[in-house]
C-alpha cells in the first residue's frame, strides 16, 4: 500500500462446498435398493481447530443418497445398516478424496460417485413329501438352528407340504452359512425322520430342501378256515412282539367279526425296517391252533404288510341211535366216550389229553342223537353202556364198543342200530274148548347167560283171555312153571 492511498481494494475468496453421491444396488439383480443407511466421516482444518464432518443418510427408492456441504478433503463412506433382506456390502468402507466445488451436474467438476453392492439374505423352503408318492405332506414341524449364534426357528408344513423358514417380511438367513435342520414332529401317520441335516445356504434368496417321509405301516393279521377260505374267523387271540421280545402296545389282540386284526403305525422313529413276531395263542372257538402258530414278519417303512393264519376246524362227533327194524330214532340210550389220543394223518398236531370226555355219560336226545362239537383229531372209544327203555343191550361189551378216528375239518357220524327187547307171552287154555283160562298162576325165571345162576323174574296170573304178557324181556332162556291152577282146573303134571 502506498503511504497515501486514495483507495483500498480488499479481496475475499470463497471455495464452494462439494457433494458425494452414493448408490446402492442388489448384487443378485442389479436393481437399486432403498433403505440402506450410509455414513460419511472426515474432518476439515479451519483456523487452528479441525471441523468434524459426520453425516448419515438413507437411500431412497432410486437407491441413492447425496451427501452435501463437504469441504475438500479425504472421507470415508461406510454402510451402517443394509437394506431389509440384504447383507452388508463387501467392502463396507470406501474412501473418497473431494476437491472444492465438486457437485452433481457440474460439467468439469462432477461430484464423486460411490457404488455399493449387497448380497441378498437367504431363506429356506422345506418341502415335505411322501417317499412313495411324492405328494406334499402337511403337519411336519421343523427346527432350523444356527450353530454360530445358537438361534433357532421353527415352522410347520402347510397343506402343500411346504414351509418357509428365515423370512419374516424379509429374508434374514445368511448365505454361505451352515445351518442344522431337524424334523421334530412327523406328519400324522408317518415315521419321524429326526436325523439332523446340515444345510449350506447359497447366495440367492430361496434355498430349497426336500425331505421324504414314509407312511408308518400297519400290520394286518387275517384268520381264516383252511378248507373254506371265505370263512373268516373271529375270536382268535394273537400275541405280537418285536424281535427283542418287547410286546407291541395293545398285545394280545383278538380277531374281529371279519377275522382281522389291524395294528397301525407299528414302527418307531427313524426306523426303515423292523421284524415282529406274531404268535397265535388261542384259536377261534371250534378250531385248532394254526400250524405253525407263529410267524416272523418284516415291516418296512411305507409298506403295509398282511399275514394270514389258516386254521382247521375241530370236527364234530355225532352218534345216531335208530331202531333196527323201523329206522326210527331211539332216545335215552347211554354212551361212554373216551379220547385215546392223536394218530398219524388225522390232524395238525393239536393233541388233547387222553381220557373220558367231560359230560360222560352221553344220552341220546329225542331225535336219537348225541352231538359233541369241537373235538381233537385222533382216535376215540365209544361204548354203549345202557340201552334205551325197551331195547336190548348186547351182553358182550365188545359188540357194543367202537374205535373211530376223527380228522380235522371232517365230521364223523356213528350210526348204532338197536332192536327192541322181545315180549314173552304165556297163554293158558282149556284142553277141550281151547278157550283161555283166567287166574292160572305162573313162576317165570331167567337163566343168566354163561352162569349156572337162575334169576327169578316173578309170579304172574293169566288174564281173562288166559294170557300173561311180559314186554321188553332180556334175550335168553326162561323157565316157566305153572304153580297154581285156576279155580276148577287141575294143575298140570308131567
Amino acid at each position: 500500500m502506498s503511504p497515501n492511498p486514495s483507495s483500498v481494494l480488499i479481496t475475499f475468496e470463497n471455495y464452494p462446498f462439494s457433494e458425494v453421491e452414493v448408490f446402492k444396488y442388489s448384487a443378485a439383480t442389479g436393481r437399486p435398493l432403498a433403505g440402506a443407511h450410509f455414513r460419511i466421516q472426515g474432518f476439515f482444518v479451519e483456523g487452528n481447530a479441525p471441523q468434524i464432518i459426520d453425516q448419515t443418510l438413507v437411500t431412497d427408492s432410486s437407491g441413492c443418497v447425496l451427501f452435501q456441504g463437504l469441504p475438500a478433503g479425504s472421507y470415508t463412506v461406510s454402510e451402517v445398516f443394509p437394506p431389509p433382506g440384504y447383507m452388508l456390502s463387501e467392502p463396507v468402507f470406501q474412501n473418497v478424496n473431494v476437491s472444492w466445488g465438486q457437485v452433481v451436474g457440474h460439467p468439469s467438476r462432477p461430484a464423486p460417485r460411490l457404488h455399493f453392492y449387497n448380497q441378498p439374505l437367504a431363506y429356506l423352503e422345506v418341502i415335505k413329501i411322501d417317499g412313495n408318492t411324492n405328494a406334499g405332506l402337511p403337519g411336519a414341524t421343523f427346527e432350523l438352528r444356527d450353530p454360530t449364534t445358537g438361534y433357532t426357528w421353527q415352522g410347520v408344513t402347510g397343506a402343500n407340504g411346504r414351509v418357509i423358514i428365515g423370512q419374516e417380511g424379509t429374508n434374514f438367513l445368511i448365505p454361505g452359512r451352515t445351518y442344522i435342520l431337524t424334523e421334530i414332529q412327523a406328519p400324522v401317520g408317518y415315521i419321524l425322520n429326526s436325523t439332523p441335516r446340515e444345510v449350506v445356504l447359497s447366495s440367492v434368496g430361496r434355498n430349497t430342501v426336500t425331505i421324504a417321509n414314509y407312511h408308518n405301516p400297519s400290520l394286518t393279521i387275517i384268520k381264516r378256515d383252511r378248507d373254506n377260505q371265505s370263512n373268516l374267523l373271529a375270536g382268535a387271540v394273537f400275541e405280537v412282539e418285536f424281535e427283542n421280545g418287547q410286546p407291541i402296545p395293545g398285545s394280545p389282540f383278538t380277531t374281529d367279526s371279519n377275522g382281522r386284526i389291524v395294528i397301525p403305525q407299528i414302527m418307531g422313529h427313524n426306523e426303515t425296517e423292523r421284524t415282529v413276531i406274531v404268535t397265535e395263542t388261542i384259536p377261534p372257538p371250534g378250531f385248532n391252533l394254526a400250524v405253525p402258530n407263529h410267524r416272523r414278519v418284516v415291516m418296512r417303512a411305507g409298506e403295509d404288510n398282511t399275514v394270514v393264519f389258516e386254521n382247521t376246524r375241530m370236527p364234530y362227533l355225532e352218534i345216531v341211535k335208530i331202531d333196527e327194524v323201523t329206522g326210527d330214532p331211539v332216545p335215552g340210550a347211554w354212551f361212554h366216550i373216551e379220547y385215546l389220543g392223536a394218530s398219524p394223518g388225522t390232524g395238525t398236531g393239536n393233541i388233547g389229553t387222553p381220557g373220558p370226555l367231560t359230560g360222560n355219560p352221553f344220552v341220546t336226545d329225542q331225535r336219537g342223537r348225541i352231538r359233541i362239537p369241537r373235538n381233537y383229531s385222533g382216535r376215540f372209544l365209544i361204548r354203549e353202556i345202557r340201552a334205551a327203555n325197551g331195547y336190548w343191550l348186547d351182553p358182550l361189551e365188545q359188540n357194543r364198543t367202537w374205535i373211530i378216528e376223527l380228522r380235522d375239518n371232517e365230521d364223523y357220524t356213528l350210526i348204532v342200530e338197536n332192536i327192541m327187547l322181545p315180549t314173552l307171552v304165556i297163554r293158558k287154555r282149556n284142553a277141550v274148548t281151547w278157550q283161555g283160562i283166567y287166574m292160572t298162576r305162573f313162576r317165570v325165571q331167567f337163566e343168566i347167560p354163561n352162569s349156572p345162576n337162575i334169576n327169578l323174574i316173578g309170579y304172574f296170573n293169566t288174564n281173562r283171555e288166559g294170557y300173561i304178557i311180559l314186554p321188553f324181556v332180556d334175550v335168553g332162556w326162561y323157565i316157566i312153571t305153572e304153580v297154581r291152577a285156576a279155580p276148577g282146573m287141575t294143575l298140570e303134571t308131567e
